[in-house]
């Protein structure tokens, strides 16, 4: 007995070389499950670095952008636009049936699209990029401002719609471009 009036080796001494025990017989077990899992390591020229591993899992698909419209104009005024965040325009379609075949050879991130083109509408070529690419994100911008049009902007497959007289920092706040 000790001083405090309890015996020796009881309390935590116990539980501590009960502790001990459990993790020795789980140990035991394990080994005789799987006996090569010890001792069992990838070697190094088949292990991928982690900076490798983060790198494929975190990285966003790159800052690339197609942009369609009918207008010339427009056209330029939006690439200079997403060349200030920081996009890398990689061209640009006059029609719908352009942007499907610019999609198919450039393969963006982003789509910027007007609805109203001549060939191919910009909703229909949304809908069918869609069939093949699913992770490309579609903004479109017109200058129908009506709740059909937008509702069916988003059922083509749009991620976000723009009116056409939109400020800067409005164009930032959509979908976190």
């Amino acid at each position: 007995m000790t001083e405090s009036g309890q015996k020796v080796g009881s309390g935590a001494d116990q539980r501590g070389s009960r502790r001990h025990a459990r993790m020795h017989r789980y140990r035991r077990c394990a080994r005789r499950l799987n006996p090569r899992r010890r001792h069992r390591r990838t070697p190094p020229e088949e292990r991928s670095s982690r900076a490798d591993t983060i790198a494929n899992v975190t990285e966003p698909r790159p800052r690339t952008a197609l942009i369609a419209d009918d207008h010339l104009l427009v056209r330029s005024g939006v690439r200079l636009i997403l060349q200030s965040l920081g996009f890398q325009v990689l061209a640009e379609a006059g029609d719908g049936q352009q942007l499907i075949d610019l999609h198919a050879l450039h393969r963006p991130g982003y789509l910027v699209v007007d609805v109203t083109m001549p060939v191919k509408s910009g909703l229909q070529a949304i809908a069918e990029i869609r069939r093949t690419d699913t992770t490309a994100r579609a903004l479109v911008v017109s200058n129908l401002e009506t709740a059909d049009a937008i509702q069916l902007a988003f059922s083509s497959g749009a991620d976000a719609y723009l009116v056409k007289d939109f400020a800067l920092p409005e164009l930032e706040q959509v979908n976190g471009l």
